[in-house]
């Protein structure tokens, strides 16, 4: 086994082990970044990104990489979809303890199910309008 790209051959191999008893259904990763992105564009991070993400999708033949280039989104910026309608979203690129999140969301997606509580399950069940949750991490 050898290193994919910008992960290491260990992490790939625990990454690829994870993806194989955990992903249930495909997952899109839908990613959003400029056509011109590079170390001289306005997108410092989206080459970066764009590698890291190719490097995840190569792990498994459930997930499945799309790129869009554009410049109507933040960039970079990532979805994932899966069994479920609903999404989670990107901004940036997912360094550091964002990259275990990464790999964990995942394998959320693809089962279409998290680990709530029941109790919260209940409680989001009883919500009449959409909600729009956001999660902000610092690197550090």
């Amino acid at each position: 086994m050898c290193a994919v790209g910008m992960i290491s051959e260990k992490d790939a191999g625990t990454i690829r082990d994870l993806f194989e008893k955990n992903l249930v259904e495909p997952v899109q990763i839908e990613y959003h970044t400029q056509a011109d992105a590079g170390e001289d564009g306005d997108c410092q991070t989206c080459k970066q990104t764009g590698e890291l993400l190719a490097d995840v999708a190569a792990l498994s033949p459930n997930v499945h990489l799309h790129v869009h280039e554009n410049t109507s989104e933040v960039v970079p910026s990532f979805e994932l979809k899966g069994k479920n309608r609903g999404r989670v979203r990107y901004l940036g690129i997912p360094a550091g303890y964002e990259f275990t999140s990464l790999i964990e969301d995942i394998i959320d997606v693809s089962r279409g199910e998290t680990k709530l509580s029941a109790a919260t399950r209940e409680a989001l069940a009883g919500l009449k309008h959409p909600v729009h949750i956001q999660v902000f991490f610092t690197p550090t």
